[in-house]
C-alpha cells in the first residue's frame, strides 16, 4: 500500500527571490539615508546664505561708517576734535630720485 503525504513545504522561496527582496530592501534604506542626508545639506546651505545675507549687511554698514569717516566734508571737524592745526608753510622733505634710482637699481 502507497502512503501519499502531502507537501510539507507548500511556499519554497528560492534564493534569487530572497535577493532580490533583500537588494529592494536595501535599496529602499539606502534611498532613505540619501534623502536625510540631502534635506540636511539643503538646511545647512540655507543657514550659509542667511549668515551670509547678515555678514553682508554688516560690512555695508561699515563700509557706510568707512565712507562717512573719510569723507572729505568731515575733515575740518575731525581736524577740531583731534586738535589738529593746519600747517601754513609745510616743510616737505626731498630727496634726490637719481641717487634712489641708482640705489634702488642695485
Amino acid at each position: 500500500m502507497t502512503i501519499i503525504q502531502p507537501n510539507k513545504n507548500k511556499y519554497s522561496i528560492s534564493a534569487s527571490l530572497i535577493f532580490v527582496i533583500l537588494a529592494l530592501i536595501l535599496m529602499a534604506i539606502f534611498s532613505i539615508y540619501l534623502y536625510n542626508q540631502n534635506v540636511d545639506m539643503r538646511h545647512s546651505i540655507s543657514i550659509g546664505m542667511e549668515q551670509l545675507q547678515s555678514l553682508q549687511e554688516v560690512n555695508a554698514e561699515y563700509k557706510d561708517k568707512i565712507y562717512q569717516i573719510l569723507d572729505f566734508k568731515n575733515a575740518e571737524t575731525m581736524a577740531k576734535e583731534l586738535n589738529l592745526v593746519q600747517e601754513k608753510n609745510p616743510a616737505y622733505l626731498e630727496s634726490n630720485s637719481k641717487v634712489l634710482a641708482e640705489k634702488g637699481s642695485l
